[in-house]
């Protein structure tokens, strides 16, 4: 082998490497965007959405919208009594070293080293690493926390008070009292970590636990609405007509579209940014606001049962497979 033969082989397998590898790379990026929905997690059993968090027979997962993990953990329990608290068991699943109850509307009040549990009608902070039990007022029954526990709310009949948490270690600033007046008000959910969303029987509104005031979102004597009731934390279903299906997005209060030729059909899910919606028209479909769809037989191993959106484009659907109920979550990219 020359002198010019063995300069030049070395840069020659170099310009190779980076042409094959080039290619491999432009292959795999044409794979993944004709690929319209990846499964990311299977599931041999059904699973069921319980205050966020993901509840099988024997296991319970929370999804990370934020890096897309997801984790699990069996149901687990501790004597509370042992923390100088209530004669009571607290279940809790165990996610990234925190405990969260396993049927609680208090897991928004969770941190690495405390948790929240209501027995008897009395609210407890229960401090793992002092090993301390303490109830929180206990002459107040309240009835749920924030989405990251800053309010706490008690519900006296038709009356809502929030109480702010001023320490960690859950010292409440003097309750602030819901500003409206009404002979029915119905907790719906919370919507972040300050407001929470109520029906009243004529109208929906969202309420400000800073300052207690209620705003409006919604009429229900509206006669454009097909369905009174929320199809997700966020959108009402007002029409299926003139080829689209038209949605309320009691946020922004405007209406939002996809473009789709139907009559009658059933809205299942719709993603919170709006981008997607899960339709039922004598199959089931995912569409996304530009109109495009594809039947969910195509991805989905069995007869659909139902759907929901644990964020903007990660769908859980459960399905019945050889008459066997499972769960799946796809990432849409439709």
């Amino acid at each position: 082998m020359n002198k010019t033969v063995k300069r030049y082989l070395p840069m020659a397998l170099c310009f190779l490497v980076v042409v094959i590898a080039t290619v491999l790379l432009i292959s795999l990026m044409s794979l993944l965007q004709s690929k319209r929905v990846h499964e990311v997690y299977s599931f041999e059993e059904e699973l069921v959405l319980n205050n966020g968090i993901l509840v099988g027979d024997t296991y319970g997962y929370l999804y990370n919208e934020y890096g897309g993990g997801i984790s699990e953990s069996g149901i687990s329990s501790i004597p509370l009594s042992q923390y100088g608290g209530p004669d009571e068991d607290f279940l809790f699943y165990e996610f990234d070293n925190r405990y969260y109850g396993a049927d609680s509307l208090f897991n928004g009040g969770v941190t690495a080293d405390r948790f929240l549990s209501k027995h008897n009608g009395v609210l407890y902070q229960t401090d793992i690493y002092l090993k301390e039990c303490n109830a929180i007022m206990p002459e107040i029954d309240f009835h749920s926390a924030s989405t990251q526990g800053t309010y706490l709310l008690s519900i006296d009949g038709n009356d809502f008070y929030f109480y702010k948490k001023a320490n960690s270690s859950y010292k409440l600033e003097d309750a602030i009292k819901m500003a409206l007046d009404s002979e029915y008000v119905e907790f719906c959910f919370w919507i972040n970590d300050r407001y929470l969303l109520a029906k009243t029987e004529l109208i929906y509104v969202i309420v400000d636990a800073e300052n207690g005031e209620a705003l409006p979102c919604l009429s229900l004597d509206d006669s454009e609405l097909v369905d009174k009731n929320l199809i997700s934390k966020r959108y009402f279903l007002k029409a299926t007509d003139n080829n689209s299906i038209r949605l309320f997005d009691i946020y922004t209060q405007e209406d939002i579209f996809f473009d789709y030729d139907c009559d009658n059909v059933k809205v299942i899910a719709v993603s919170d940014n709006g981008e997607y919606t899960v339709i039922n028209d004598g199959e089931y479909l995912v569409i996304n606001s530009k109109g495009k769809s594809m039947p969910t037989s195509e991805f989905v191993g069995g007869d659909l049962k139902s759907a929901e959106f644990l964020a903007n484009n990660i769908l859980l659907v459960t399905y019945v497979d050889d008459s066997v109920t499972k769960s799946s979550i796809y990432k849409i990219m439709l």
